[in-house]
C-alpha cells in the first residue's frame, strides 16, 4: 500500500461449516472477488475484509460483532440466513454498524424500521403472496401440505428469532384460509434443522400416503427442500410440489424432482446473460478448485452484488471526503448506500433501495418448473401414470373382493358365475354350442365355410 492510499476495512459473515457450507462458501467467494477486482483497479482507496464463519449459529454473532467492531470496520456483509442475520442486525443497530444482507429474506427482517440493516433482496412477503394465490387458483377446496423448518423447543425458550422457513409457513397458511373461498384443508408438518432424518422422511410419507394432498409446498432451506422433495416423490411420483427457492439442486435432471415449480425472484442458472456468463469466466479464474457445477451457483451472485453495492457506497464517500473517525465513517456509509443508484445494473438486483432498505430484484418473479427435462421425460412420466393407474385398479379390486367375499349376495354371485361357466363348457362339448347358430354340423358332413 502506498502512503496516500486509504485502506477501509469490511467484515464479512457466511456459513462456512455445517449444512449451508455449500451455500455460505460461495457467498464469501463472491464478495471477495468484487474486493479483489476494486483493489486491482484502485491505486488510492483499498479496501480488506475481515472474514468469520457463523456456523449458521446466531449465538456466536455476539462475540464476531465484538470483533468487528474493536477493528473499526465499515460496514458487515452478511449474513444471509434469516434467523442469523435477524440478531446480527440488532448487535449491529446496538453498535451504529451498517450491516448490508446480500440475501436474508425473512419477512419480519424489515416489519420494523432499522436505519443500520440494508438486504439486498426483496422480502419473502412477497413471494409468498404469490404463493398463496397461485395455490388458492389451482388447488382451492383440495388438502395442501405445508413441510416447514422450526425452531426447537429450546430456541424458542430463549427467544431467539424464527427460521425463515418457519415464519412463511405461518403465513402461508393463514393467507390461504383468508383468500380461499372454498374450505382448503392444510396439513402442516414441521422439522428441526440440522436434524432432519428418518423420523421425519417416515412422518412425510406418511402424511403424504394418508392426506391424499393435492399439493405439497416445501419452505426451508435448498438442501433441506430437495431431500424433502426426494421423499415425497417416492411415494406420489407426480405430486405437484412448490417451493420459493432458486436453488439449482432443485432443477436438476432426476426423474423424482422432475417438475418441481418455483415462485422465485431469480433463477440464476436459467437466466441466459452476458453479465452472468462473464461473471462465471471471473469465477472460475478467482477459484479455479471450484468443480464446475458450482460455479454459477447463485450465492455466489448474491455475495458478488452486495461487495459490488458496498464498493460504489465506498467509491462516493471517497469523492466527498472520508472521515477518519470510525463512528463518522459508518455513519457516511450507511447514507451513501441510501444514495445507491437507481440505474445500478447488478447480477441479481438493479435500482436502488426502497423505503424498507430492500433492493428489487431485476428478473421478473418467474414461476418456474424444470420444462426442458420436463420435455423429455414427459412420455415416460404419461405411461407411468396410465401403469400406477392399472395397478391401482387391481390392488382396489382385490381390496373390495377381501372386504365382500363372505357376504352371502356376493358367494351366491360367485356360485352362479361359476354353474353358467361350467353349463357352457359342458354344452360346447357335447355340440350344443356353435359359433354360426345357422349351420349345423352333421356327422360325416363336411365342415361348414368360413363365412
Amino acid at each position: 500500500m502506498n502512503a496516500k492510499q486509504v485502506e477501509l476495512r469490511l467484515g464479512v459473515v457466511s456459513t462456512t461449516t455445517g449444512n449451508s457450507e455449500y451455500y455460505g462458501a460461495a457467498l464469501r467467494d463472491g464478495v471477495l472477488l468484487a474486493v479483489s477486482e476494486f483493489n486491482a483497479t484502485s491505486p488510492d482507496l483499498r479496501i480488506t475484509t475481515v472474514v468469520r464463519d457463523d456456523g449458521g449459529d446466531d449465538r456466536v454473532l455476539q462475540d464476531i460483532l465484538n470483533e468487528f467492531d474493536g477493528r473499526s470496520v465499515v460496514a458487515i456483509l452478511g449474513p444471509s440466513d434469516s434467523q442469523c442475520c435477524a440478531e446480527a442486525a440488532r448487535l449491529a443497530r446496538a453498535r451504529k454498524i451498517p450491516l448490508l444482507s446480500p440475501g436474508a429474506t425473512a419477512g419480519y427482517l424489515t416489519d420494523k424500521p432499522n436505519p443500520w440493516f440494508f438486504r439486498c433482496v426483496g422480502s419473502d412477503n412477497v413471494l409468498l403472496s404469490d404463493l398463496c394465490n397461485w395455490l388458492v387458483a389451482s388447488y382451492q377446496g383440495k388438502p395442501i401440505l405445508i413441510v416447514h423448518e422450526q425452531r426447537d423447543s429450546g430456541a424458542v425458550i430463549e427467544g431467539r428469532p424464527p427460521y425463515c422457513g418457519e415464519e412463511g409457513g405461518q403465513k402461508l397458511q393463514k393467507w390461504i384460509t383468508e383468500r380461499a373461498v372454498l374450505t382448503t384443508p392444510i396439513v402442516d408438518i414441521g422439522f428441526i434443522r440440522d436434524t432432519l432424518g428418518e423420523s421425519d422422511r417416515v412422518r412425510i410419507q406418511q402424511k403424504v400416503r394418508e392426506s391424499k394432498t393435492a399439493a405439497l409446498v416445501i419452505l426451508g432451506r435448498s438442501c433441506d427442500e430437495v431431500l424433502i422433495a426426494d421423499w415425497a416423490r417416492r411415494i406420489d411420483p407426480d405430486l405437484p410440489i412448490y417451493v420459493i427457492s432458486p436453488a439449482k439442486h432443485l432443477y436438476t435432471k432426476n426423474r423424482n424432482l422432475d417438475g418441481i415449480l418455483a415462485v422465485t425472484d431469480s433463477l440464476l442458472e436459467a437466466v441466459n446473460s452476458p453479465r452472468l456468463a462473464a461473471f462465471r469466466e471471473q469465477y472460475r479464474v478467482f477459484r479455479p478448485q471450484v468443480p464446475e457445477a458450482q460455479l454459477y451457483h447463485f450465492s455466489a451472485c448474491f455475495g458478488y452484488d452486495a461487495a459490488r453495492i458496498a464498493i460504489g457506497a465506498i467509491e462516493r464517500m471517497a469523492l466527498t471526503g472520508i472521515d477518519a473517525e470510525t463512528r463518522h465513517v459508518r455513519d457516511q456509509f450507511r447514507k451513501q448506500l441510501l444514495l445507491t443508484p437507481r440505474d445500478r445494473i447488478g447480477l441479481v438486483s438493479d435500482g436502488g433501495f426502497t423505503d424498507r432498505n430492500e433492493l428489487y430484484i431485476r428478473p421478473h418473479r418467474q414461476e418456474l418448473q424444470n420444462s426442458v427435462w420436463g420435455e423429455v421425460t414427459r412420455k415416460k412420466r404419461s405411461m407411468r401414470k396410465v401403469t400406477r393407474l392399472a395397478q391401482s385398479g387391481v390392488a382396489q379390486l382385490v381390496e373390495f373382493i377381501k372386504t365382500v367375499e363372505h357376504h352371502p349376495l356376493f358367494v351366491a354371485m360367485v356360485i352362479l358365475t361359476t354353474l353358467a361357466a361350467a353349463i357352457s363348457v359342458v354344452a360346447a362339448v357335447l355340440g350344443f354350442f356353435h359359433p354360426h347358430p345357422d349351420v349345423h354340423t352333421l356327422p360325416g358332413a363336411p365342415p361348414p365355410a368360413i363365412r
